[in-house]
């Protein structure tokens, strides 16, 4: 049995532009991403205070912080923070930096969001929580979302920030080299061909 290699290239070819249309396509592509990761979760312990003779218990305070990015190139529009309850109810008290137009509304079910109406394109807000236990950061937020659809929940490493000059030389020493596999390949191929 002869395969017909020149109908392999020809499928090949059309399926490396396909993906190649694709990661242009979604590269180029201006739309909005929000993303989201939770940074610090803590728990501190306050020492108590001697006021005359009356002594206060120590008490524990809980935080926690909730970072939305728009990685887009456009601006995100009515992005949803939903929580599990009643803020206010619970003792929940939020900050949110840098300060961005929003509004904190109920809703019908007893819980309440935080909706900011549009979130510019690479940009980002965080919003930090103080509560007192038993509640835990697991019982507050709800799946973020917006307009365009479920924000992304990510997770951060911390780690070392190369310069725009080294991560530009290392993607075209990147690129250098899949093009040199693939002139292999295709060079393999058409020498397979001629045998």
């Amino acid at each position: 049995m002869s395969v017909d290699l020149s109908l392999l290239t020809s499928v090949a070819e059309k399926i490396g532009l396909l993906f190649a249309g694709g990661l242009v396509g979604r590269f180029f592509e201006r739309r909005a991403r929000v993303v989201v990761f939770y940074g610090h979760v803590g728990q501190f312990r306050l020492q108590p205070q001697q006021q005359g003779s009356v002594s206060q218990q120590p008490g524990l305070v809980h935080t926690h912080s909730v970072v939305i990015r728009n990685a887009g190139r456009v601006a995100a529009h009515n992005v949803h923070v939903p929580h599990r309850g009643m803020l206010n109810a619970a003792n929940i008290h939020i900050s949110i930096e840098p300060h961005l137009a929003h509004t904190v509304q109920a809703l019908p079910n007893w819980t309440e969001e935080i909706l900011f109406p549009a979130l510019p394109a690479r940009f980002q807000v965080t919003v930090s929580y103080l509560y007192f236990p038993p509640i835990l950061f697991s019982q507050i937020n709800a799946p973020i979302y917006s307009d365009e659809g479920l924000a992304r929940v990510i997770d951060v490493l911390p780690q070392e920030q190369w310069p725009r000059w080294l991560s530009v030389m290392l993607g075209g020493l990147v690129l250098i080299g899949i093009i040199v596999v693939a002139y292999a390949l295709f060079e393999l191929v058409r020498l397979v061909r001629q045998t």
